[in-house]
């Protein structure tokens, strides 16, 4: 009988020590009004060893926490915020976070799990849970089960595929999913609005959100764009395709979708078809910068009445067609530095009537039209680090329409220093001009 009832007593010990959560862990916690640091020597909840108080917690632990049990962090009603980050947490076993009414944000990034189970997240109401910077490649259908979050952070681990089912029953607005090397991910999330997929292995855009408006593709592996990629996204305003490997936009793609930035920027692309970008009703920023496009198109954005923005900039375009920018008059940028224009004529601004910046910068303009602006209106121009040795005809006239001029680092010559420097006196409003002999500002 001895025997036995010793035998029994050294299993109760051993299964309680299998448990432990918290062994040598340091707990920070703090209020609104006071902070205490203290050492947990051994504990298998979180709840015996912070204080009872009628007000909200945020607690950060420290030191070495590999599993967190079941119950381990429950039973806690204050509890705002909970910080395990950097501890070397392998493993979450499902009901070891629970019942905690005010848990607002839980912050698990930077350690070693590998695995969500099903039950880890369940019948919680956070507005963020961060698990970025762990090695989960797994996702168990049912692991997110009923949560109710704003944010959730899943950014550098080694997920490869969301499947159908993985958010069933969630309430989730913003999902972050950089750098996974994710390859697919399928399946609706109800209340999605924000979506960041950059840096991951996708090739093309296949996804189904009906409420996403804010979508983040960037340094992806997609290589064409399809008429109806965006059919499933319906209330998409944010496109962000920065980086991948685009050579061409057809037609259908983007026209008569709600976007408002549309990002195509350091891509390939060296065709944009005419109607491409028709019909954009709400679209106000484009970047079709550091491309290869080498030609302009006038007829680009037809019926995009709400277009303030164009950045094309550090493309190889040569020239500007007559009435280059007629299916957008008023404008508030319009940057084209960095690109091989030589020469702008006065044809190229027919139709412009307003633009608030307007950038040549670094391009190789020789000649400029006296008459180069047109009618057009325009707060500031750059035309500095272009090939200009002399402005022809009345500078006053060339500038006449123009607020702010730049047009440093161009190669002026010496017989024009001096006209230059007449007009300087009586127009103050160019910053900055180079003489290609002196090099320095006249």
């Amino acid at each position: 009988m001895l025997k036995t009832t010793v035998i029994s007593l050294l299993l109760i010990g051993v299964t309680r020590a299998e448990t432990i959560s918290f062994k040598n862990v340091t707990l920070e916690w703090k209020t609104s009004t006071d902070r205490n640091t203290t050492t947990i020597p051994s504990s298998a909840n979180l709840r015996d060893n912070i204080p009872k108080l009628q007000t909200e917690i945020s607690v950060v632990l420290s030191g070495l926490v590999p599993v967190l049990y079941p119950k381990s962090v429950s039973g806690v009603p204050t509890l705002k915020s909970l910080t395990v980050s950097n501890v070397g947490l392998r493993e979450i076993k499902p009901g070891a976070i629970e019942n905690l009414p005010l848990l607002a944000h839980l912050i698990l990034n930077r350690n070693e799990l590998k695995v969500i189970e099903r039950g880890t997240f369940t019948n919680l109401n956070l507005t963020s849970v961060n698990l970025g910077d762990n090695e989960i490649s797994k996702l168990e259908l049912g692991a997110f089960k009923n949560l109710k979050i704003h944010h959730l952070t899943l950014s550098n681990n080694k997920i490869s595929e969301i499947r159908n089912g993985t958010f069933e029953n969630v309430s989730l607005q913003s999902l972050n999913l950089y750098g996974n090397g994710l390859r697919k991910i399928d399946g609706p999330i109800t209340n999605l609005t924000n979506l960041v997929l950059s840096n991951n292995n996708l090739t093309e855009i296949d996804l189904h959100f009906p409420d996403l408006k804010y979508l983040d593709l960037s340094f992806n592996s997609i290589q064409v764009l399809k008429p109806g990629d965006l059919k499933n996204l319906p209330a998409l305003d944010t496109l962000d395709l920065t980086a991948n490997t685009l050579h061409h936009v057809p037609e259908g793609v983007f026209s008569q979708s709600k976007l408002v930035t549309l990002k195509l920027n350091y891509n390939q692309i060296a065709k944009i078809e005419p109607k491409s970008f028709d019909d954009m009703s709400q679209l106000s920023v484009l970047h079709i910068d550091h491309n290869n496009l080498t030609q302009w198109d006038d007829k680009w954005l037809s019926n995009s009445p709400k277009l303030a923005y164009i950045f094309a900039g550090f493309n190889r375009i040569g020239a500007l067609p007559g009435q280059a920018f007629r299916n957008y008059p008023q404008m508030y940028s319009i940057d084209l530095q960095g690109n091989l224009i030589k020469e702008v004529s006065r044809e190229s601004f027919a139709g412009l009537e307003k633009v608030v910046n307007f950038s040549l910068r670094d391009n190789l303009i020789v000649d400029l039209d006296p008459e180069w602006l047109a009618n057009a209106t325009v707060g500031s121009v750059d035309l500095s680090g272009n090939k200009l040795g002399c402005v022809e005809g009345n500078l006053e006239e060339a500038f006449r329409r123009v607020d702010f001029v730049h047009l440093e680092g161009n190669p002026w010559r010496e017989d024009c220093v001096e006209k230059i420097k007449t007009f300087l006196s009586q127009w103050p409003k160019i910053k900055r001009i180079v003489s290609s002999v002196s090099q320095q500002p006249i």
